[in-house]
């Protein structure tokens, strides 16, 4: 009986080791999310705080950002052991938010019911400290779940990412004959029956979206940077649509209003033209989209830049330690959203990184928009999970404001979804191809997210504050 017993405790802790694993196919079928969690509770007992934590999610995090290695050693051509290390800083980087709601939940046995709301504490944390990295988050694991994430028009991402590990902990609990596991299960299916936003009136687009499937090393290279710019007239020439999007900084040259071939070319179209640029105004150089229909030009500058990609944080401080050719250079950032006025459609843009935010999308739709447009470029993360993470955000953007999203890349993902986050057509990734479609464009009042579920973090962070005060203010008590 006791080597049965040993046998036993050695499988599972060979078991223990490779937790990460359902986390890491939960990334392909969401459905399994739902029981990701599960090596992780069954040993959390079990385990100290780090080793649990490492084991649980570290590979997991890693598979994530597999694409940002790709993209440091493969595309910015950095040294492989460089590359190796900003990788893992990153990884860990985002680990030790995982940790932290872990250590403290052990270390003051709040016991794992009060586990969730740690959990997104810190990724809320995470996603808004510094410069902010909201990538990766547990919500992300639900994107193509419509009934699980509608309640992210009602209090946002992060209250979907809470729901997510209740189910994994209700799904525990029924495992080890627990009945308390009725209380999470009912705090789960309660949002499920959530009504949806009724739409006030609609109209009808025909959009298109041009995917120029150009290799990341060819994107600059001067010599395809003609061609480049031709790929994506050539594809749109001919097209009958009402708006034609281009991804970010499909137009290969610095933009200038003289002598612009891109303005030239839509001199005489009857459509209007949304496109990725980059301009240069008073020395200063933005990530830019503009519109353009006829005469008219409008330009968004991005507002949300990305760190040691799009400027150099503390460039003052670290500025001289950084050798010249890692330096990313600074572009500056916009300061305001620009809606695009095409009839009775207003477009929203957002430029790559942008999508991963919510406060902007949200100030687009308490603006007036009725769509929201991502143009992004993600052929730095081909072929790798980044790849693929990084649409989910789009999806999120949709439910949290009941709007549409056209979404627009170089080398795909390039989709429109619908206002309850369904994808009702995409592109496939790594090919040029065109996707047209008419789309009825439904219209809806602001969301309850829209008017103030935003502030479901800030009540979330209160309530964790609170009850971590008082918990140990009880432990100091019965020590007396």
């Amino acid at each position: 009986m006791l080597d049965t017993d040993l046998k036993s405790a050695k499988l599972s802790d060979r078991f223990f080791y490779f937790s990460s694993i359902l986390f890491i196919l939960s990334f392909y079928c969401s459905y399994l999310s739902f029981a990701a969690f599960l090596g992780f509770l069954f040993f959390y007992d079990k385990k100290p705080a780090l080793k649990l934590t490492f084991f649980s999610f570290f590979p997991f995090v890693a598979f994530l950002y597999s694409g940002i290695f790709k993209s440091l050693f493969i595309y910015y051509g950095l040294n492989f052991f460089i590359s190796l290390i900003l990788f893992l800083i990153l990884v860990s980087y985002h680990f030790v938010y995982i940790f932290l709601a872990v250590y403290i939940n052990k270390k003051l046995k709040l016991g794992i019911i009060f586990l969730p709301f740690l959990f997104i504490t810190f990724e809320f944390i995470k996603s808004n400290l510094f410069y902010g990295l909201p990538l990766g988050n547990f919500n992300l694991l639900v994107w193509n779940i419509p009934i699980f994430i509608k309640s992210a028009s009602y209090f946002g991402p992060y209250f979907v990412g809470l729901e997510l590990i209740f189910a994994n902990i209700a799904l525990y609990m029924l495992l080890k004959k627990d009945m308390k596991f009725i209380l999470p299960l009912v705090f789960v299916v309660l949002f499920l029956f959530l009504p949806t936003n009724n739409p006030k009136y609609s109209f009808t687009k025909t959009i298109s979206i041009v995917q120029g499937g150009i290799p990341q090393n060819e994107k600059w290279e001067s010599k395809f940077l003609n061609r480049n710019l031709n790929i994506y007239i050539r594809a749109t020439k001919n097209l009958k649509s009402d708006v034609v999007f281009w991804p970010e900084s499909a137009y290969p040259y610095i933009f200038e209003k003289s002598n612009n071939p891109l303005i030239g070319f839509m001199k005489n179209k009857k459509f209007g033209l949304i496109s990725g640029v980059v301009r240069e105004k008073k020395t200063q150089y933005f990530n830019s989209v503009v519109f353009i229909k006829g005469k008219k030009l409008q330009f968004y500058n991005k507002q949300i830049l990305v760190p040691f990609a799009e400027f150099l944080p503390l460039r003052s401080v670290i500025g001289n330690l950084v050798p010249k050719d890692m330096d990313p250079g600074d572009f500056s950032r916009g300061k305001r959203n620009v809606i695009f006025n095409d009839g009775r459609l207003k477009i929203g843009p957002m430029i790559c990184y942008e999508e991963a935010f919510s406060s902007i999308s949200r100030k687009y739709k308490n603006e007036g928009a009725n769509l929201l447009a991502v143009l992004t470029n993600d052929a730095w993360f081909s072929k790798t999970p980044t790849f693929y993470l990084l649409g989910r955000n789009a999806v999120f953007r949709a439910v949290e404001n009941a709007v549409w999203v056209v979404r627009v890349a170089n080398n795909g993902i390039s989709e429109i979804i619908a206002p309850n986050g369904k994808i009702i057509a995409r592109l496939k990734a790594y090919k040029k191809d065109v996707l047209t479609k008419k789309v009825k464009i439904t219209v809806s009042d602001k969301t309850p997210f829209d008017k103030g579920g935003y502030l479901f973090p800030i009540v979330l962070i209160a309530f964790v504050s609170l009850s971590i005060f008082y918990r140990k203010y009880t432990i100091r008590k019965s020590k007396v």
